[in-house]
């Protein structure tokens, strides 16, 4: 093959590396630059190479042995450069694919992470308007809870009056109970008297009827002692008589004695105290229940006057 054309070839040859390089040198990063900076210069120092033999080959008319077999030395240097040199360009074009690859996922991570950003700036609004809120519903809360402290403190000093008025009145009920156990007592007291009381003025009252005469009239008053009286005045008369063997005849069943009298007028007395109550018939005036018209009331106030008299003339 003619020298001047092989040298042609490859200058032509670096002249598409170097161009490569410049291509690569542009799209790459920084971290490679150094590296495709050191093949460009050799690219060139090979072209400047091939340049000056094409230029030393024109100027020849023509070429000896020697000075061929140099040039020839020189191209196969030459191409084994160029060959070396095609395997980096080849591999920085590999690099650069690979990089574009990374850049293209980094690019698609970047664009996710800026939807995630603006999610997050959406969710951050939200997080802050739900913050606000929240800060509002507290202020409430602690507005509302302040109120219901006052209100607790306000229930509390109401329940510890209740408390106060409950423990008085529980004061109140035991006294109430212990008065109406008092009450109680002072009744079945009462009641034993006047049932034991009670046998006395039956006692004398179902003797008269049968010592008298039954034509006889005793009235309810002092019975037994107007008919102890009566049997004294008519003992020698027949109703008298008759009368005073009755009489006589119940004290020797009964073993009657002075002993059996004092008793008989003891129950009477007792009987007196709640039967027939001490009456104060001045006031019986104010004293009468509601449901009497006044004309009533007026009838009663006689008819007090009236037992006052009865009772004078009674004694006369």
């Amino acid at each position: 093959m003619d020298i001047l054309l092989l040298a042609k070839r490859l200058r032509d040859r670096f002249m598409i590396q170097i161009n490569k390089t410049e291509n690569i040198e542009r799209q790459n990063s920084e971290q490679m630059r150094e590296r495709i900076q050191e093949l460009k210069c050799d690219l060139i120092e090979n072209k400047e190479i091939a340049q000056r033999m094409i230029e030393g080959i024109n100027e020849s008319v023509e070429l000896n042995p020697e000075k061929r077999r140099k040039l020839e030395e020189q191209i196969r240097i030459l191409e084994e450069n160029g060959a070396y040199h095609q395997t980096q360009i080849a591999q920085l074009e590999g690099e650069i694919f690979r990089q574009d690859e990374r850049i293209e996922k980094l690019t698609e991570n970047v664009r996710g992470f800026q939807i995630q950003l603006a999610a997050t700036d959406n969710n951050l609004v939200e997080t802050r308007n739900e913050l606000a809120d929240t800060k509002n519903i507290l202020t409430v809360a602690r507005n509302d809870l302040v109120g219901t402290q006052d209100e607790l403190r306000e229930t509390k000093t109401y329940l510890e009056a209740i408390r106060n008025e409950l423990t008085e009145t529980n004061n109140v009920l035991t006294k109430t109970q212990s008065d109406n156990e008092l009450t109680k007592n002072e009744l079945k007291k009462m009641e034993s008297v006047l049932r034991t009381g009670q046998i006395a003025f039956d006692f004398e009252k179902d003797l008269a009827t049968y010592i008298y005469p039954h034509d006889k009239k005793f009235g309810s008053c002092k019975i037994f002692t107007n008919m102890k009286k009566w049997l004294e005045e008519k003992k020698n008369t027949p109703q008298g008589s008759e009368a005073n063997e009755k009489w006589k005849a119940l004290q020797v069943e009964f073993s009657w004695s002075n002993e059996h009298e004092r008793v008989f007028f003891k129950l009477l007395e007792s009987r007196k105290e709640f039967a027939h109550p001490v009456l104060d018939r001045n006031s019986v005036q104010s004293q009468i229940p509601d449901g009497y018209t006044d004309e009533e009331k007026k009838c009663i106030t006689d008819i007090v006057g009236m037992v006052e008299r009865v009772s004078i003339l009674m004694q006369q």
